[in-house]
């Protein structure tokens, strides 16, 4: 059984994270990404009850999880909002918060 995840705050911690990868771009990038984020939010959520019934193992998570963020990081290029490098780092950023949070739920 999956535990209680307050999406709400995984997303807000995800942007968080963000922010601090793109602070001097950010006002510009927090609507975008939010929306982007939320989104995601009902997929992101399955992903995680799938891998706490044990429907998906943890490789085949982070392999997905790594296929979500290509495709968010694919988005906000396309927005031509900030460079390359900085969005990676944000990315990063982000999806290491929400792998955290789902990997702290389970165990």
């Amino acid at each position: 059984m999956l535990p209680t995840m307050d999406w709400t705050t995984i997303t807000q911690n995800m942007l968080g994270a963000m922010e601090e990868q793109l602070r001097t771009d950010w006002p510009r990038m927090k609507e975008a990404a939010q929306t982007l984020l939320q989104q995601r939010q009902a997929r992101l959520a399955k992903l995680a009850e799938l891998y706490s019934s044990g429907a998906l193992d943890k490789k085949f998570l982070k392999q997905r999880l790594k296929e979500e963020e290509i495709l968010l990081q694919s988005e906000l290029n396309a927005l031509a909002i900030v460079s390359i490098s900085t969005l990676r780092r944000a990315m990063k950023a982000a999806f290491r918060v929400l792998t955290q949070s789902i990997l702290r739920a389970i165990f």
